[in-house]
């Protein structure tokens, strides 16, 4: 009593029943002390249950529309995704994005290879995914002229994987003899179109690479080994012997 009496934070004190009870100063808050309280935790401690008291004592009523209320809150779930190649859930950890699509890492392959893909080597033809190399064997153009890589052509179609068509196609499906084929510049012997990556290096007119031998004994020649007659070219012992001069004093050209 004598102690509560001193406290700046205790308007008064009484004892009753037993027990000694004190009134905080401000409020009409009575707080019950034991002998060995520390006065101030005490009083905040009664605060604090004075709080909770009316929540922890509150009607099943109010509890309930409480808990209506929070189911009435406007919390979407997220939309899970499906893979378009096995139709199961595709998790985040788990997840590949291709074609607009979520799939998982195992699904997430070639179309005609079956070679797993990332973002950078996948290519979407109609929902379906394929590696590049295959993307271009069966969607890409064809033919003669159309390089799969640097200075090289394509000629493959996939037929391998199962590809049995491709939309585009410029390779000559027949050939007529001595007549030109395809677009020009044209190859003087052959008469077929020549790309630039099938010329043969070093002539100011247009050779294939193949048709760029002697015409008598197939030998291969350059600008500097050939020499030529009429539209057609000879290394130069087969043009000696042919095209040369003949006779007694003519030396080794020919006999």
């Amino acid at each position: 009593m004598e102690r509560l009496n001193e406290h700046d934070m205790i308007e008064s004190c009484w004892f009753f029943n037993g027990s000694v009870f004190g009134k905080v100063n401000g409020s009409e808050r009575k707080v019950k002390f034991d002998i060995d309280d520390v006065i101030a935790e005490r009083i905040r401690a009664s605060k604090r249950r004075q709080i909770l008291l009316p929540i922890l004592t509150a009607p099943a009523t109010r509890l309930s529309n409480l808990m209506i209320h929070i189911k009435n809150m406007p919390f979407k779930p997220p939309e899970r995704s499906f893979c378009p190649k096995c139709s199961q859930a595709v998790y985040a950890a788990e997840e590949r994005i291709g074609a607009g699509k979520k799939w998982h890492k195992q699904c997430f392959k070639c179309g005609m290879c079956n070679k797993l893909l990332d973002s950078t080597t996948v290519a979407e033809h109609e929902g379906l995914v394929f590696c590049k190399g295959c993307h271009g064997k069966k969607f890409g153009p064809k033919g003669y002229g159309f390089g799969g890589g640097a200075g090289a052509l394509s000629m493959e179609t996939g037929e391998q994987f199962g590809n049995k068509e491709a939309e585009m196609s410029n390779r000559p499906k027949e050939a007529v003899i001595g007549a030109k084929s395809g677009p020009g510049p044209h190859c003087p012997r052959c008469l077929r179109t020549v790309y630039d990556a099938e010329r043969a290096i070093g002539l100011n007119d247009y050779w294939h690479k193949s048709c760029c031998n002697c015409k008598e004994c197939h030998k291969s020649l350059d600008a500097s080994t050939l020499n030529r007659h009429d539209v057609e070219i000879y290394c130069k012992g087969c043009y000696a012997k042919h095209f040369g001069p003949h006779g007694y004093g003519v030396g080794t050209l020919a006999k």
